[in-house]
């Protein structure tokens, strides 16, 4: 009887169910294809958040890098600035104060020399060419300078003593 009512369809109906199959068949590829773009879609989700935590773990590693980077920037600098201060001090200028009272030259405050119109104590010249005597030896000491003389630095009993090379 199916036979017969196929037979008995006219060419219209049998052109839409042909059309009805066609319709269902391109349904079927067309849910097939969404659950393969859903698939994806998941596959690219998944990609897409193990991505933004490697992401963020490199991100977190340049900060501690700039941190460090900047911290010892700062060490470097502070070190700089360290060392143009300590270089710039000069243990002789600490202990050896070099400068002038009216027409006398002074060291450590002993005046060097006399005058007819100033009188200077000989015991305080004394004292200031112990000075004197003590700085000399130290710029000989610590540089590569060679008196011809030899100083023996006793305070105001200072002697130099002329060296003879042979």
């Amino acid at each position: 009887m199916a036979d017969a009512a196929a037979e008995s369809t006219s060419p219209a109906a049998r052109e839409c169910v042909e059309k009805q199959r066609l319709l269902r068949m391109k349904l079927a590829r067309i849910r097939l294809r969404r659950v393969e773009i859903q698939r994806k879609q998941w596959k690219v989700a998944e990609l897409r958040e193990k991505w933004l935590c490697s992401l963020q773990g490199i991100q977190f590693e340049r900060s501690l890098v700039q941190e460090q980077r900047a911290s010892v920037k700062s060490l470097a600098e502070h070190c700089t600035t360290q060392l143009e201060a300590t270089s710039q001090m000069n243990a002789a200028n600490d202990c050896f104060y070099i400068w002038h009272a009216g027409p006398f030259g002074t060291i450590n405050g002993f005046r060097l020399g006399r005058l007819p119109v100033e009188t200077v104590e000989w015991h305080e010249i004394n004292a200031a060419l112990g000075q004197v005597a003590l700085l000399l030896e130290t710029i000989e000491n610590e540089t590569p300078l060679q008196l011809s003389l030899t100083l023996l630095p006793l305070g105001s009993y200072s002697q130099v003593i002329k060296t003879v090379f042979s």
